[in-house]
């Protein structure tokens, strides 16, 4: 099965681990031929999420809207997020 647009809001976290760069990757994985996701705003600077930095960059990054202040979307969430559309079949 293939999809067309793949839009979510994936879990952070999972304990002390992040996870919502894989649901970055699924879009890829799955044929999507567009995706927005809102995530944890971390992966843009520094080297924790590196790599999914660089995925993001070869795999049609087209938009960031980067929310710097925690709670800014989600009232009460204490994370900054971002909304990124990509386009992984490119």
């Amino acid at each position: 099965m293939n999809f067309k647009v793949y839009i979510g809001n994936p879990p952070y976290q999972h304990g002390n681990r992040s996870i919502y760069q894989e649901f970055i990757r699924q879009a890829y994985s799955i044929g999507a031929e567009y995706a927005c996701l809102i995530v944890n705003n971390n992966w843009i600077e520094g080297n924790t999420h590196k790599k999914t930095r660089e995925f993001l960059i070869n795999n049609g990054l087209h938009t960031i809207v980067n929310y710097n202040e925690p709670g800014e979307v989600f009232e009460g969430v204490h994370v900054a997020v971002s909304i990124v559309q990509y386009a992984p079949k490119g």
